[in-house]
């Protein structure tokens, strides 16, 4: 049930507002806090989406439960030597967190870049969104 016409008015501010305002200003925020909560549930159930099924890759231990795997090393030779190690130690693949929403997929063996590598131009123009350069006409 909405609110008094009345009482919204009182509450939002100026007592002049008249109660059919009110109301459309009422339902014009509950839209605006709809879709706000649509939008937010969708990106939740992507991600969640998203973490399953990236599950399947190994990935060294986090520094952080927010930033992921940023900051586990500092200096220039200290992450060649990191890289190396985890080369060896998980031989194929791995999953590197940036941050808490971005995934990159570290790619070691030879055998399994070949295919990404080898992929037609079509399949990977499909998976990333094509942005118009500022002097293309569309």
């Amino acid at each position: 049930m909405l609110p008094a016409p009345k009482w919204l008015s009182h509450h939002l501010g100026p007592a002049v507002l008249e109660p059919g305002v009110s109301s459309i200003l009422f339902l014009a925020l509950l839209a605006l806090g709809s879709w706000i909560l649509v939008k937010g549930l969708t990106f939740v159930q992507r991600y969640y989406v998203n973490c399953q099924r990236l599950r399947c890759f190994p990935q060294p231990p986090l520094k952080h439960w927010f930033f992921g795997h940023l900051g586990l090393v500092t200096s220039d030779e200290e992450i060649v030597q990191f890289h190396i190690g985890e080369s060896q130690h998980f031989r194929d693949v791995c999953c590197w967190w940036v941050g808490a929403w971005c995934p990159v997929i570290r790619i070691f063996h030879p055998s399994y870049i070949k295919p990404v590598l080898l992929a037609s131009g079509r399949l990977l123009s499909s998976l990333i969104p094509r942005v118009p350069l500022p002097s293309q006409t569309v």
